[in-house]
C-alpha cells in the first residue's frame, strides 16, 4: 500500500527503547512485503528530556524537524503512551497529523499530584523533580477549545491501575474522526498491541492512505 512514519513517544520514567516502541519497530518497521495491502512505517523513537514540560517540548519539534518529515509528501503520524501520548496529542494538533494514543496521560495536571517529589529514570538517568511549577508548565499542553478535531485512534486497557480507563474518556471526545477501543483487563503497560493491530492497521488505511486507494 505504502510507506509512512511513525514517531513513537515513550511514557514517563522510561525510554526511546521501551517495549512498546521496539513492538511497533517489529510490527510496522518490518513489514516489507510486496502485497499492495502491506503497511511499512520507519518507526522513530525518540528519547526526550523530562525534567522540564518545555524543554521536552523544544527537543521534539527539533527532533521531528530534522527527521525531515515536514516537507510535503511526507505520511506519517504520531503515537504515545502515557506522558508521551500527552506530548503526542499537542504535536499532532500542531503539525495536523493522524494521532494513536495508548493508555495516554490525557490529564497530566491531575495525576501528578500524587508525583511530587524526586524521580530518577533508571533508563537515562535524568532526575527531575515534580512540583507544582512543573504542573503548570503542563498547561500550555492542553488542548486549546478551538482546535480543530483531528483523525485519532486511542487504545485503552481497563485494567489500567494508573490512569483509571473512565477519567481518560471524559478528556476524550468520540466521535467520526475520533475513534476508541477498549480492551478488558490489562494494565498501564497495555497488554493488546497484537489483537490492535488490526484495528492500528485499519486507522493507518484510512487516514494516511486513504487516497491511494480511490
Amino acid at each position: 500500500m505504502g510507506q509512512c512514519s511513525c514517531v513513537y513517544l515513550h511514557g514517563f520514567l522510561s525510554s526511546g527503547n521501551s517495549l512498546k516502541g521496539q513492538w511497533f519497530k517489529q510490527a510496522f518497521a518490518g513489514q516489507k512485503s510486496s502485497s499492495s495491502s502491506s503497511i511499512h512505517c520507519r518507526v522513530l523513537t525518540p528519547t526526550y528530556p523530562m525534567q522540564d514540560p518545555q524543554e521536552s517540548m523544544r527537543f521534539l519539534h527539533q527532533f521531528i524537524k530534522q527527521t525531515g518529515l515536514l516537507n510535503s509528501e511526507s505520511k506519517w503520524f504520531l503515537a504515545g503512551s502515557s506522558m508521551g501520548g500527552f506530548y503526542a496529542r499537542y504535536l499532532a494538533h500542531y503539525y495536523r497529523v493522524p494521532l494513536l494514543m495508548i493508555n495516554p496521560a490525557l490529564d497530566p495536571i491531575a495525576l501528578m499530584s500524587n508525583y511530587y517529589g524526586v524521580h530518577y529514570n533508571p533508563h537515562t538517568r535524568e532526575e527531575l523533580f515534580i512540583d507544582q511549577i512543573y504542573r503548570d508548565k503542563l498547561a500550555e499542553f492542553y488542548p486549546q477549545t478551538a482546535t480543530k478535531p483531528l483523525d485519532s485512534l486511542l487504545l485503552l486497557d481497563k485494567g489500567d491501575g494508573v490512569i483509571p480507563y473512565q477519567s481518560t474518556l471524559k478528556h476524550y471526545e468520540k466521535d467520526d474522526r475520533q475513534q476508541c477501543q477498549i480492551f478488558e483487563g490489562g494494565d498501564h503497560a497495555f497488554q493488546h498491541l497484537e489483537e490492535a493491530k488490526p484495528k492500528i492497521e485499519l486507522f493507518l488505511r484510512d487516514t494516511l492512505f486513504k487516497s491511494d486507494q480511490l
